[in-house]
């Protein structure tokens, strides 16, 4: 049986897409996003209980308890199935054809993979680029874990990249005014530093 993820270069990912410009999301962090997720959680777990109580949900208490659990339960990313953004995304920038920006976030996509980071934890998502045409369609994007290093544009979609990378991604990010943790930033570095350290630096 064939597997379903996919395992793509960076470097191979933008250098095949064609797009015009970009704009960069975060999600799933900040105070309010926490507190509804409290909310959500406790109506979850009621809804949960009765069901496991033998109690009968009605097709809309059922519906609402599948939600939840996906919404929950499951890794979630900045557009769903259908397109819709996720109920937390805040555009932090817009970055257009002409924007020196728009080369930096190409070089560093584009930087060479040499050491892709393999972590045993599950990817949690809160930060993306969304790559649209002329248009105005968006053509991809690319959620970006910066706790455990590891990108997908769709689920079982890796986007396979080097340490550096997610080094020069944060970077990039947090000048976009994206909300990464200290912690984060001081992991990455350290552990770039010790992946790379045979090695030159971009």
């Amino acid at each position: 049986m064939d597997s379903p993820y996919t395992y793509t270069p960076s470097p191979e990912f933008i250098n095949s897409l064609e797009f015009d410009y970009v704009e960069t999301y975060s999600f799933q962090r900040g105070i309010e996003y926490e507190d509804n997720q409290i909310i959500l959680r406790k109506e979850f777990n009621l809804l949960k209980a009765e069901s496991s109580d033998g109690m009968t949900l009605t097709p809309e208490y059922k519906a609402r308890l599948e939600e939840l659990n996906k919404r929950l339960n499951y890794t979630q990313y900045l557009l769903d199935e259908n397109g819709k953004f996720h109920q937390s995304a805040q555009k932090t920038s817009t970055i257009s054809s002409n924007d020196e920006k728009l080369m930096t976030i190409k070089a560093i996509l584009q930087t060479e993979v040499i050491t892709v980071p393999r972590f045993l934890c599950a990817p949690f998502y809160r930060d993306a680029i969304v790559f649209y045409d002329k248009g105005g369609q968006i053509v991809s994007a690319l959620n970006i874990c910066l706790s455990c290093y590891y990108m997908e544009t769709e689920p079982f979609s890796n986007i396979n990249s080097d340490v550096v990378t997610y080094q020069l991604i944060t970077n990039f990010l947090v000048k976009q005014r994206h909300e990464v943790p200290l912690i984060d930033r001081k992991n990455i570095d350290e552990y770039t530093r010790l992946m790379t350290q045979n090695r030159p630096l971009i």
